[in-house]
């Protein structure tokens, strides 16, 4: 099963002043897609690469 991981983050700007200094991301959880109920589609298929989507219900933080 292929896994990976769901980063939930969040941005504190500065006013006027966050084009001159950009403040870090702030983390707030991470889920792991392994853990997920997933359905993995083929969306594009080429002579040398195949394409693939899944989409996962993210939790509300």
């Amino acid at each position: 099963m292929p896994g990976g991981d769901l980063l939930h983050v969040g941005y504190r700007g500065m006013g006027a002043g966050e084009f001159v200094t950009v403040t870090p991301l702030h983390y707030r959880d991470i889920e792991k897609t392994n853990e997920k109920e997933n359905i993995w589609k083929l969306v594009e298929s080429g002579s040398v690469y195949s394409k693939f989507q899944s989409e996962y219900i993210m939790k509300k933080v």
